[in-house]
């Protein structure tokens, strides 16, 4: 028992206060009688202590140690009250990730621990993880299985007509053996339980035991609601259906085996539901709530990381790369085609930082080359991404940019819309803006300062900030205009093909959207889809290195060509001042006829050494090596996907995700929405219907807006991991004082 004591001061008291915290309660006793007593993990009862303890005119710290808390609890505790008053103590917000186990599945646990049972048949009855219960029960003795628990019965043997003994045996969890791989039905072996033991002879006024969860099994439709700590997810994966998974699915014909238990659908929908709630890679799902979400996904549990790496693996061989991107960008542009038909592109590098001698890019944002992944990634203005094209590392923008445009008017089909590029200097060569133009397509591109241009000054008089003209260069084969705007004492030129009618200020309007939204969408994407993370290892070949390099031979021959040239030039100014030279005319004369002889050769072996060589050819030795990129080419498109769909919530829920209307309050929809997707909550289905209750709690005005916006998600149709049953979303109702004083009692 834990005690702490301390003098009550104020006027007419000066008497001593005692807290006592032991087993499981917290008990304060002033003037000999209890005035407060709370479990010591229910934190509103502790809190309200606090509150209600300000007028005596306790210091913190003594408050901290009698109800067994911080200082900065308490300091909370003070905020509060001045800021909403006595009965905003009882509202409080979750900190942190939410637990694992409730405070009475935790009660439960120990409970349970006391009768006998194993950790493994704890964790099967509250439905949380393993890991949870052992984290919770860590120290914790078992106890005697007890007669009435069918869970602890021993298996019984029946011989000849000898009676049946049993005897209590304690289970222990034993660890799961690893399952060999085989090309299909091996799942089975890997997810279902092991196979049911004898029946046991019922035993009178005893409970069945739970059943084990089963791999692949549905949850049944009987409307009871299922905690779910990953229910914020679902929004992600309705959305995610809402912009054309299921079709993508098919046309890339990314599928599994007949016999698997979980169907490529699903195992898309488990891994995005996974990288929603923060797991950023297949093996950080270890750490995941099985169970809860297996509720996710509409099923008892959810697949193993075992399983996930077996069911990429199939899904990728059967995948048309080609197909998989461009169905993404298809099903976007017929779904939620952009009201302005400007898109950004712009190449992304991803940093390799292993050991595999690998081909190096520049990477822009460090502004050095190194060996990294490079893509060609495509953006609308407001920030959906339309393709990630893989492109070797050290391609420049301006080789994929026609690519890109053509791609676009395909998935665009019969419609006939304008396409307008907009891509920074990376991007710009007169063959590409030319290529785009003959084709029919419109760009807008900053001009790099290789380009001669006319002074710039003149075109933006003061007090203008922008300006134009007409842009003939003799490498332009088509009409173009010179966009320049001023940034006090720089002067930034842009070029457009766009016709005249698009004013000058709406053109670098446009630019700075587009280029301004790639960046955004891939901070953006790297924080929440982890598109940065290899999903593949190792090497996929191990090769000599047969990449072009400087020939050391034509090196050594260019710096002597260079030294005779400089010696010709030493020669004739020698011997145009011969009389006062120390040496002979004759012998300078010589002089300069070898230097000939010798420039003549050197130019001849010049001429026949080439300037460039397999590096192999120089080291021996030297490899090269490409990295592993299968598993990649199906998961980047599915990350971006996930990215998308959080943007499309952030459209479909509006302003509904600021507290008000004002404008301060308007930057505060990313991190609602945020926290919105990772909220706790329940899940029940029915036969034709899954209904989501997120336990979200906000301030009033807050609160009944966002509900009001999730009750709106209904008119959108939005369908279950399944594609059948409809999916609602509403918000549970606010916490009041009553409740929670009705929840946990203070006596």
């Amino acid at each position: 028992m834990e005690i702490v004591t301390d003098l009550l001061r104020g006027d007419g008291f000066e008497t001593q206060v005692t807290s006592h915290r032991a087993g499981g309660q917290i008990v304060v006793v002033a003037f000999g009688r209890i005035v407060a007593a709370w479990p010591a993990d229910d934190t509103v009862a502790r809190d309200v202590f606090v509150a209600s303890a300000f007028p005596l005119g306790l210091q913190g710290k003594t408050l901290a140690k009698l109800a067994f808390t911080s200082t900065t609890q308490v300091s909370r505790v003070r905020a509060r009250v001045e800021q909403g008053g006595f009965a905003a103590v009882a509202v409080v917000g979750q900190v942190g990730r939410p637990a694992a186990l409730s405070p009475t599945e935790q009660s439960r646990a120990k409970d349970l621990r006391q009768q006998g049972q194993s950790l493994t048949q704890i964790a099967r009855s509250l439905r949380g993880s393993l890991a949870s219960v052992g984290r919770l029960l860590r120290g914790v003795p078992a106890g005697t299985p007890t007669s009435a628990t069918p869970a602890m019965l021993p298996r019984l043997t029946t011989i000849a007509a000898e009676p049946v003994v049993a005897e209590p045996v304690v289970a222990e969890p034993v660890a799961e053996e690893p399952v060999a791989e085989e090309p299909v039905a091996e799942e089975s072996a890997a997810e279902e339980p092991a196979a049911e033991e004898p029946a046991l002879p019922s035993v009178s006024a005893a409970p069945s035991a739970p059943e084990a969860p089963r791999a692949g099994q549905p949850l049944a439709p009987d409307h009871r609601p299922h905690a779910c700590r990953y229910a914020g997810t679902l929004l992600c994966v309705a959305a995610l259906d809402a912009l054309g998974l299921s079709d993508v699915l098919d046309r890339a014909t990314a599928e599994r085996p007949e016999a698997a238990i979980y169907p490529a659908r699903t195992v898309a929908v488990a891994l995005c539901a996974a990288w929603a709630a923060g797991h950023p890679s297949i093996e950080s799902m270890h750490e995941r709530d099985p169970f809860a979400l297996g509720v996710v996904l509409g099923l008892e549990r959810s697949p193993s990381v075992r399983t996930l790496h077996r069911a990429v693996r199939q899904m990728t061989a059967a995948l048309d790369p080609i197909q998989w991107w461009a169905g993404w960008m298809t099903e976007l542009l017929r779904r939620r085609p952009p009201p302005v038909p400007v898109f950004g592109t712009d190449g992304h590098f991803q940093r390799y930082a292993g050991d595999a001698p690998i081909d190096k890019g520049y990477n822009t944002k460090r502004r050095i080359a190194e060996p990294g992944l490079a893509t060609v990634r495509v953006c609308d203005l407001s920030g959906m991404t339309y393709g990630d094209v893989a492109v070797p590392a050290a391609d420049a923008l301006h080789l994929h940019v026609l690519t890109v445009a053509r791609a676009l008017r395909a998935a665009y089909g019969e419609i006939e819309v304008p396409i307008i590029l907009g891509f920074d200097r990376g991007g710009f060569t007169f063959e590409a803006l030319n290529a785009l133009a003959a084709e029919g397509f419109w760009y807008l591109t900053w001009v790099p300062a290789t380009v001669a241009l006319a002074p710039l000054a003149p075109l933006v008089p003061a007090p203008a900030t922008v300006g134009e003209l007409p842009w003939t260069h003799p490498s332009l084969t088509h009409p173009s205009r010179l966009l320049v705007e001023r940034d006090e004492t720089t002067w930034l030129p842009a070029t457009t093909n766009l016709p005249p009618w698009v004013d000058t200020s709406t053109a670098l309007e446009l630019l700075r959207g587009s280029r301004g939204r790639i960046e955004n969408g891939i901070k953006s994407a790297r924080a929440f889809a982890h598109i940065d993370r290899l999903t593949d290892r190792g090497a996929l070949a191990d090769r000599p290195d047969d990449r072009p390099v400087d020939n050391p031979a034509h090196r050594r021959l260019s710096a002597l060509e260079r030294e005779l040239e400089a010696d010709w030039v030493s020669l004739n100014v020698e011997l145009s001042s011969s009389p006062r030279s120390p040496r002979p005319r004759e012998e300078i004369l010589l002089d300069r006829d070898i230097n000939e002889v010798q420039s003549v050769v050197v130019a001849k072996q010049k001429a026949q050494t080439p300037a460039k060589v397999e590096r192999q050819t120089i080291d021996p030795e030297a490899r090269r090596t490409s990295l592993k990129v299968r598993n990649r080419q199906l998961l980047l498109p599915l990350k971006n996907a996930m990215e998308n769909s959080r943007r499309w919530l952030l459209t479909a829920l509006g302003s509904a995700l600021s507290p008000t209307d004002h404008a301060w309050d308007q930057d505060t929809r990313l991190r609602t929405l945020t926290a919105l997707l990772r909220a706790p909550g329940t899940v029940s289905f029915s036969e034709d219907a899954v209904e989501v209750v997120l336990h979200f709690p906000l301030a009033p005005t807050a609160h009944q807006r966002l509900t009001d916006a999730l009750a709106q998600l209904d008119k959108q149709a939005l369908r279950f991991v399944d594609g059948e049953r409809a999916v609602r979303f509403r918000l549970a109702p606010r916490p009041t004082r009553a409740s929670a004083d009705g929840a946990n009692p203070i006596e």
